[in-house]
């Protein structure tokens, strides 16, 4: 499973990088509108921040998925194995617990602005749309987590097999 996991964050991070490359290109477009025809792209400076917002939620997809993110490790260096486990399981409790909650509360979030139909100012794109991003993110996140915390128990018990 760990392997197809990985595949899903490669083709993730490959996503991100083309929805980079379209936000630098729609503002290059809107520079080259702008200056050399008096036209502006109105909504492009908001589809810009939608794209780098999803890019920096769903980007932690991919950063949990491959175990790369940020950690104060010094502690774990400096203790045995055994202890390194019930550092990790607490990493992956607390990691479930906060993104979970957070999951679950911009998922609150997302319904009510999905409920009330609300549109963005320029692209008149429904908001629930970029806010389901950071809603997709912790999910992904937490379950990711989850996923570790089990195997971590799994471990413990020898049922690793």
């Amino acid at each position: 499973m760990n392997r197809r996991i990985l595949q899903i964050s490669t083709a993730l991070r490959r996503a991100l990088g083309v929805l980079l490359i379209a936000a630098v290109l729609l503002n290059c477009l809107n520079i080259a509108t702008r200056y050399f025809f008096d036209f502006s792209i109105l909504s492009a400076d908001e589809l810009q921040v939608f794209a780098m917002v999803a890019i920096a939620f769903l980007g932690t997809i991919c950063v949990s998925a491959e175990r790369q993110h940020l950690r104060m490790d010094v502690l774990r260096q400096a203790v045995g194995p055994r202890f390194r486990r019930v550092l990790d399981v607490l990493e992956s409790l607390v990691t479930v617990a906060i993104c979970g909650l957070m999951g679950w509360v911009s998922w609150q979030f997302v319904a009510r602005v999905y409920r009330l139909g609300q549109r963005s100012g320029m692209a008149d794109l429904p908001m629930w749309i970029p806010h389901a991003t950071v809603t997709l993110a912790f999910t992904a996140t937490a379950l990711l987590a989850l996923m570790r915390l089990v195997h971590l128990c799994r471990r413990d018990t020898g049922d690793d097999a």
